[in-house]
């Protein structure tokens, strides 16, 4: 190979080092100095909160609430008032000298299920545990979704700065790999030592796409709670 051909070779190569290290640089994942980080985490919980299992959550517990102040009322439902009016009210017209034997003119009861006074009790102890249960299970669920939340962010942070470096890891390589690949054309370089700059390259960009996939499973898991692109969540926060 002539001597211009290499030069031309090289200088390509350096060329699409520079490009990639500089894309990557501007690109959407570019991260944010650590003292906005905790402002992205914060907007990605209160975006994540709205979202349906937060609102069962919520759901279950006006249901449990609900329920609570059923079991208290249910003894106006089980009351049974009675009444009855005598004889000499409802026909007037008997001699006076009798009246006195037909009061009181009406008569007027409440009757009250025994075994209500013993089970109504109970069952508003369990509507109050079934409240805690539900409110319980809320926290729970909040728990949750913030867990998921911050670890895939963190886990999203990890993999765009692990890409840098293995961008340029592998840039590195390539301008390794074409150097001796244009020696061994020229007789200067052993097949050995032109395989090993091929397996080396080809291991970095292995290393590179992987890590692109894995940032991308956090971005994933982030956006399938808060039902937005994260990228236009860390942009609308700059």
């Amino acid at each position: 190979m002539m001597p211009s051909k290499k030069i031309c070779l090289l200088l390509s190569a350096l060329l699409y080092c520079m490009l990639a290290t500089a894309q990557n640089a501007a690109g959407p994942n570019r991260l944010r100095p650590d003292s906005s980080i905790k402002d992205v985490r914060q907007r990605l919980i209160e975006l994540a909160l709205p979202g349906p299992d937060m609102e069962i959550a919520d759901r279950n517990e006006i249901i449990a609430q609900q329920m609570l102040q059923r079991s208290k009322r249910t003894i106006m439902n089980q009351l049974v008032v009675t009444g009855n009016l005598n004889e000499f009210s409802i026909k007037g017209s008997q001699p006076l000298q009798n009246a006195g034997n037909f009061f009181p003119r009406y008569n007027i009861g409440l009757q009250i299920p025994v075994g209500l006074m013993f089970t109504r009790a109970k069952d508003i102890r369990v509507a109050e545990q079934n409240v805690a249960i539900a409110h319980a299970e809320r926290s729970k669920t909040y728990g949750e979704i913030k867990a998921i939340i911050l670890k895939n962010y963190e886990d999203f942070l990890m993999h765009s700065a692990l890409l840098d470096v293995q961008t340029k890891s592998a840039s590195a390589e390539y301008l390794n790999f074409l150097k001796v690949e244009s020696d061994f054309e020229n007789g200067a370089a052993t097949e050995e030592a032109y395989n090993e700059a091929l397996k080396k390259y080809n291991e970095e960009m292995t290393k590179k796409i992987n890590t692109q996939r894995n940032r991308e499973f956090a971005r994933i898991e982030i956006e399938k709670y808060i039902l937005v692109p994260l990228d236009d969540v860390i942009k609308g926060l700059r």
